[in-house]
């Protein structure tokens, strides 16, 4: 058993000593201070703390599963090819966009997104992956007009109901929309 002074923090190894249960007095060889000792303090530091520690361990696992846990995905949402129409917001200004899910199969999606803040319209194609109602997407060809920006945008978006909403521009701006009944034109 090791011991510690509370005052000048000497420490000795007592060995096999064991503490009554009513406990004993100490003094100190080194400053002369007494202190007690009680029997919890047998089974030294760690021991001691060995219960605390595993269960600050358990919720710390814990925790750490329920961070990993996309809670927003519905691994059984099946994705149909539709129209959204929503708005991307980046830098204090709003983009509306229509899009369109031509085809979705087998994780892979394809489309169009028309940027219809400009006139005449930019539409750029779009392709992806999903998994249940979780899509992740970019536009990477221009099928109307050309711009000097906007391809390779990464989307990340999760569906639930009729509303999509979730990150686009790699992250630096947010996407909202809601499915329409009717494609556009």
């Amino acid at each position: 058993m090791i011991i510690v002074c509370p005052h000048c923090k000497l420490s000795r190894d007592l060995g096999s000593l064991k503490i009554p249960g009513s406990g004993a007095i100490a003094t100190c060889p080194r400053c002369g201070t007494p202190f007690s000792l009680r029997p919890e303090q047998q089974e030294g530091g760690f021991r001691r703390w060995m219960p605390a520690l595993v269960l600050l361990g358990a919720l710390v696992c814990a925790v750490v599963v329920w961070l990993a846990v996309d809670w927003k995905l519905d691994e059984h949402y099946v994705l149909q090819p539709g129209s959204w129409q929503g708005e991307m917001a980046f830098q204090g200004r709003n983009y509306p966009f229509e899009m369109v899910i031509e085809r979705a199969a087998d994780g892979k999606m394809t489309g169009y997104m028309d940027w219809v803040s400009e006139n005449p319209r930019y539409r750029l194609a779009i392709r992806g992956t999903y998994v249940g109602n979780h899509v992740r997407f970019e536009d990477y060809a221009f099928l109307e007009r050309q711009g000097q920006t906007g391809l390779y945008d990464q989307q990340d978006v999760y569906i639930i109901g009729n509303e999509m909403t979730g990150t686009a521009k790699n992250g630096a701006a947010s996407i909202h929309a809601l499915q329409r009944a009717y494609a556009p034109k």
